[in-house]
């Protein structure tokens, strides 16, 4: 059974077909696109020469024996472009046996951005708040959905004369002059 070309070739991540040993049997478009090697360039060589960083070639040596054993690899990795540029990748190594063929690992890279801009603004905005919550000069809590404290500002403890003692499900607060007490939801 051989992989149908279209699906092959079309498919949106960087692929690439090789012996155990690593040398590249095909390369799909998408693996050109991404690593900057056509498919003249990349067929024959071994892939961990080609993409893999000289230090890291040891540990990709080691993920192929898994797979040669017949074991799936994912892992996240970072590997280099014909460029020489570095870039972090999700990899799937995985073992391929046809019927009647040698054995083959499909190997699929899916590129990793190394901060998505909606990440970015997740913690732009998480930085924004905690900033307003601690130095607000207003006295802010932050309760669970049972009333329990989970956060409270510097201005709301002092409003009410509250030393922080812990936070939790059950938080408890030390109040001046008495035993330690929970306040009220």
């Amino acid at each position: 059974m051989q992989i149908p070309d279209e699906l092959f070739e079309k498919a949106p991540q960087a692929v690439a077909l090789t012996t155990p040993d690593g040398r590249i049997i095909r390369v799909n478009e998408a693996f050109t696109r991404v690593f900057g090697f056509a498919p003249q360039a990349a067929i024959a060589r071994r892939i961990g020469e080609l993409i893999v960083p000289p230090e890291s070639r040891e540990e990709y040596r080691r993920q192929l024996e898994l797979v040669v054993r017949g074991e799936r690899v994912d892992a996240a990795v970072v590997l280099s472009r014909q460029d020489g540029s570095r870039f972090p990748v999700a990899m799937s190594l995985v073992p391929f046996s046809p019927p009647g063929q040698d054995s083959v690992v499909y190997a699929i890279y899916r590129d990793i951005p190394e901060r998505p801009p909606a990440a970015e603004a997740l913690v732009a905005g998480d930085e924004r708040w905690r900033t307003i919550f601690d130095h607000s000069g207003v006295g802010i809590a932050v309760t669970d959905p049972q009333g329990g404290f989970v956060a409270a500002n510097r201005a709301y403890r002092e409003m009410l004369g509250i030393r922080k003692k812990s936070f939790g499900p059950s938080p408890s607060w030390t109040l001046p002059g008495r035993k330690t007490a929970r306040l009220p939801p």
